[in-house]
């Protein structure tokens, strides 16, 4: 992975997931593209519970890469793990 700001990751919690939230389907649209090794899951707690904010992260129409990238594989590289 090649990134021309390898310490910038993206966290858009709610901002991702609430229904008719301004700019939701850019995301989606990054996180399936140019974004999928710098997006990371947020809960956006305490607007949500962390269930429903992990089914509503995966129901927002990301390709299965990306959402494995970013529910687990991107924040295991950038913590080392």
């Amino acid at each position: 992975m090649v990134a021309i700001c390898p310490n910038l990751y993206i966290v858009p919690d709610a901002y991702f997931y609430v229904r008719n939230m301004p700019f939701a389907e850019e995301f989606v649209k990054a996180a399936n593209s140019y974004m999928k090794y710098r997006m990371l899951f947020g809960t956006g707690y305490p607007i949500r519970g962390f269930e429903q904010c992990v089914e509503n992260w995966s129901n927002r129409g990301l390709t299965p890469e990306s959402l494995r990238l970013s529910l687990f594989e991107n924040a295991k590289y950038l913590l080392n793990l």
